[in-house]
Formats: C-alpha cells, sequence, structure tokens
C-alpha cells in the first residue's frame, strides 16, 4: 500500500495472523514502475485479493439541483477507480489469480459502465457483499469465471480490547446487556448535509425516548468513524428533553483525540456488552451482530446497496430506512428485541451462522481455484 499502515493494525494482523507481512510501496508513477517491496510480492505472490470495501466504483447518481461530485472516492474522475483496476490487473498480467471478496458495486457512470463490466469479467471471481450488488452486475453484463455474494469480512473480525474498555463501562455501571448503544452517520454524497440532519434529528428524538421510558435502560451513544462524534452530539443527544439525557451516556474521552480515534477491538469490547444497537451507520451493526447482539440498522437511502445483505441472510425486519420508515416502526423493532431477548439473540447467531458457511463455500472455491 502507498500509506504506511498504523501501528495498532499491524498489531492486529500479527497477533491473529502472525505468518502475514505487511509491506509498504507503490506501482506506478513517476518513479518507476513499481517499488521494490510491491515488485517483490507480486513475484511471490499466489493469489491477488481485493478485501471488502466499495472501491470498485465510478461516478454517482445525478442529482437535480446538486452539484457533481468530481474528485475523489465515486467521483468523477478515473484516478480513484482505475488505480485499484491497475493494481489488479497487474496480477493478473503476471498470471497471478485474482479476484473480489465482499466488495458492494454502486454505480458505474458511462463509460464505466462499459469499461469496468468488460475488465471484472476477465478475473477469477467476483463476490459481492450482498446480492443486489451482484444483481447489479450480472445486469450490466459482468461474466466472470466465478461470482457470488460473500457478506463483509468484518463479520469474521473477534478481537477485543476489554481491558481498555472495562474500566469506562464500570465508571458508568454499564452492566452487560443492559444498555443501548446508538450511532449516527454523516450525510452520504449527493445528500443535503441540511436535510439528512433534520431527518436524523426528529427520527432519535422519537425512537430514544420510547427506548428509554418503555425499558428504563441506559443508551451510550458510540462512534462509527471520526465524523460520528460530533454528529452523535449534535443529532442525538442535544436535541433530547433533558428528562431523557439523565439516561443518556456521551462521554468521548475512548475515542478523542481524534488522530487516537478508538480501535476496533475496543469497538467491539463496548458493542458485545450491548442489549441491542441502533446504527444509522454499517459495520458497527456487523460487528456486534457477530457477537450475538441484535442490531436494528435504519439505513440512509443515498449511502449505498452494502445495508441490504440483512435481507440477504434473514434480518429484514431489523432494517429500516431513516425518513422512509415511521420512528414508531424502528421502536416496535427494539421492543420486540427487549421482551423476547433471548429470542432476538438466537436471530443475530443464526445470521452469524449463515455469513460463516457463505465464507467457508466461498473460500473453498479459492482453495481450489489454487489447486489447494
Amino acid at each position: 500500500m502507498e500509506t504506511p499502515y498504523p501501528e495498532w493494525l499491524r498489531g492486529y494482523i500479527g497477533a491473529r495472523f502472525p505468518q502475514v507481512e505487511c509491506i509498504q510501496g507503490r506501482l506506478g508513477g513517476a518513479h518507476g514502475p513499481a517499488d521494490g517491496p510491491i515488485e517483490a510480492a507480486y513475484q511471490w505472490a499466489d493469489l491477488f485479493v481485493y478485501n471488502s470495501g466499495p472501491i470498485l466504483n465510478y461516478g454517482h447518481e445525478l442529482i437535480p439541483g446538486v452539484a457533481p461530485r468530481m474528485e475523489g472516492w465515486r467521483g468523477f474522475a478515473w484516478g480513484p477507480t482505475m488505480d485499484p483496476i491497475a493494481k489488479l490487473f497487474y496480477a493478473k498480467a503476471q498470471g497471478i489469480p485474482c479476484g473480489i471478496f465482499g466488495q458492494s458495486f454502486i454505480h458505474f457512470a458511462p463509460p464505466a459502465d462499459v469499461v469496468l463490466p468488460t475488465l471484472l469479467s476477465q478475473i477469477d471471481f467476483v463476490y459481492t457483499r450482498e446480492t443486489d450488488s451482484l444483481g447489479y452486475l450480472r445486469q450490466l453484463g459482468v461474466e466472470a469465471a466465478e461470482m457470488d455474494f460473500a457478506p463483509d469480512a468484518a463479520w469474521g473480525f473477534d478481537l477485543r480490547d476489554d481491558e481498555g474498555v472495562l474500566p469506562w463501562l464500570e465508571k458508568y455501571g454499564l452492566e452487560e446487556g443492559q444498555f443501548l448503544a446508538a450511532t449516527t452517520r454523516n450525510a452520504p454524497a449527493g445528500v443535503s448535509a441540511a436535510t439528512d440532519r433534520e431527518r436524523q434529528i426528529d427520527f432519535f428524538r422519537q425512537v430514544i425516548p420510547v427506548w428509554v421510558k418503555e425499558t428504563g435502560l441506559k443508551v451510550v451513544l458510540v462512534p462509527e468513524t471520526v465524523q460520528s462524534i460530533q454528529l452523535n452530539r449534535a443529532y442525538i443527544y442535544e436535541p433530547l428533553p433533558t428528562v431523557v439525557k439523565e439516561h443518556v451516556i456521551l462521554d468521548d474521552t475512548l475515542w478523542t483525540p481524534a488522530e487516537d480515534f478508538w480501535t476496533p477491538d475496543q469497538a467491539l469490547a463496548v458493542l458485545s456488552r450491548a442489549r441491542a444497537y441502533l446504527n444509522v451507520d454499517h459495520h458497527g451493526t456487523l460487528l456486534a451482530l457477530a457477537a450475538g447482539v441484535p442490531c436494528v440498522h435504519p439505513r440512509q437511502r443515498q449511502a449505498g446497496r452494502k445495508s441490504w445483505v440483512f435481507r440477504d441472510i434473514g434480518l429484514e425486519d431489523w432494517l429500516f430506512e431513516v425518513g422512509g420508515d415511521s420512528a414508531a416502526s424502528v421502536s416496535a423493532a427494539l421492543r420486540a428485541i427487549h421482551r423476547d431477548h433471548q429470542a432476538a439473540q438466537e436471530k443475530a447467531q443464526r445470521a452469524t451462522a449463515t455469513v460463516g458457511a457463505i465464507h467457508s463455500q466461498r473460500l473453498e472455491y479459492i482453495r481450489q481455484l489454487l489447486g489447494l
């Protein structure tokens, strides 16, 4: 990769997979074809895989009255799209089996709707992290040798920093299974931040008081990204009545300053102890579900296809849309989880087992591809 791995990430990988080496370098550019460590990695590699994410997209749906995004991810510049494609095909050119595992394909604006399907059809496997992306690729004519559904790799994360997190939980008397975790999210690209803010404030101002009134349990505001630290305060906490705020924990010391944002093992140490998790964002729900925690996911319509995995694994009645579904319906789902918590936990566990079985099937194909 072109930027250094942060030390905490190196530590994760080293602890979980001690045989894995993290390298740094560039492929292409004015300095030459490839940096030494990168070229060496391509020389001895048996497989090239892009892991979970949405990196292979180009452009976005044009919204009347909203200026198109020209640069960066899902902008109308080729660089962010062709850079990962170049790395993929550099491997293919050297005879290395290559593929994509758990990606979302959101939008191919012209001419990417012609170029990318042609390129993707030439690689060994394409696994999308929800079936909605799989249908989109097939609609565009992608015909890779192997195409199927493989949920996001975040389901496999299982490290917890209990030592670093338990004192924080004890400080607020947060017992396992006795609090609701909640997270908001920034406005997706192309959506008015003011409109999104209004929707989320209205949503949380209805849902959080109902939870507090009906359960008497606390609500803990946790961020998924650096942006959501302030958004949790502005969209969830500050608009609440004072009597409700008394039951809401807003303490950012665990994940601030931003340059020391909490790591996934710290997040999982908190989320795995929640009674339920209410998250407008996405990946935190995958971590929590994998730990057996029931999750309600009120998605933003323009945030991509990734949320449809809930529908694919039997959790569609925990999937909602902010501004589309009523806050009352979300409260009803949380109420059902609270009242029959064991059944809700078992439902989360079944979904996780489904994901594990799918991952095993996809990895078996890759093993066969490599002749193992």
